[in-house]
């Protein structure tokens, strides 16, 4: 029985190689040997929410609402569109969704600032969104 053990710990080890951050031929490959295990973990702690911000911004905005026959999708609106197409002049909705959840990610917290204009008339007025 010994030997099947053996054998089986011997397969394990050349088929399935273990190689985690300690390894060092794996930061050599990686170009990043000689690194200290701080910088590694910063590293490793940023990219991973690089990845998750961007995995969520890529997600696609659904807009709902309630009414007495249940949960049905939303006529769109101003804000649907904004958030949809254009939040600001300076984000795609993709950057700006992966913002905010890099935020909150880090954070704790993620807050949008909704830019208005209040739109006079003559009894009253409306308030129009105008930036994300």
């Amino acid at each position: 029985m010994k030997i099947f053990n053996r054998i089986r710990e011997f397969l394990n080890k050349t088929i399935r190689p273990v190689a985690g951050a300690d390894d060092e031929r794996l930061l050599e490959w990686l170009g990043i040997s000689g690194t200290p295990k701080k910088v590694l973990g910063e590293v490793t702690y940023f990219t991973c929410l690089k990845m998750l911000s961007e995995t969520l911004g890529k997600m696609p905005v659904k807009f709902y609402q309630q009414t007495e026959r249940g949960i049905e999708e939303a006529a769109p609106n101003a804000a649907y569109n904004l958030l949809k197409t254009r939040p600001n002049p300076q984000m795609t909705p993709t950057t700006f969704w992966g913002t905010v959840e890099n935020n909150r990610n880090h954070y704790g917290n993620a807050y949008v600032w909704i830019q208005r204009e209040f739109k006079r008339k003559k009894y009253g007025g409306d308030m129009e969104i105008k930036h994300l």
